[in-house]
């Protein structure tokens, strides 16, 4: 099957290229709890020591990712199995649909989180989320997690 890779969609700037990148390697999780984190286990030490392996491991890999991908200028199955050699037998597929899998995994995990942001949104725009004391926000999450069909709701 050949098609043409001519008319896949690119980035208009420079600049969106960094910021998707950016915005996939920092992720929710970095945002949400990187100020707990960081004033639990020391703050500015905390911050170096991060830094210092996002870029020991993180850079590589980002940009192993993105020659791979300029490369290939596929899926990542498709990147994976323009890597096939005649005579080393290895499954390349494999890695690429584990990858694959991997984001579709991220992709439900967000997904929840997102739901959950669109009730609180909900929440507080009616007016119900003013005024919060005590264990009244543990309660409205507990609430919320009680109800399947507003949950379902809210990540469709």
């Amino acid at each position: 099957m050949n098609r043409d890779t001519s008319a896949r969609e690119q980035f208009a700037t420079r600049a969106g290229f960094i910021l998707m990148t950016a915005g996939c390697a920092i992720g929710l999780g970095n945002v949400w709890r990187f100020p707990y984190v960081a004033g639990q286990y020391g703050g500015g030490f905390f911050l170096l020591l991060y830094l210092i392996f996002l870029v020991i491991l993180g850079f590589p890999v980002m940009l192993m990712e993105l020659a791979l991908g300029r490369a290939a200028r596929s899926t990542y199955p498709g990147a994976y199995r323009m890597l096939k050699n005649p005579h080393f037998r290895f499954p390349w597929q494999l890695p690429g649909h584990i990858l694959f899998c991997g984001n579709i995994i991220l992709l439900m995990f967000y997904s929840v989180i997102t739901g959950w942001l669109f009730i609180y949104a909900g929440k507080y725009i009616c007016g119900s989320m003013k005024n919060l004391s005590g264990n009244a926000p543990q309660t409205i999450f507990g609430d919320m997690l009680a109800s399947p069909a507003l949950l379902t709701g809210a990540t469709v």
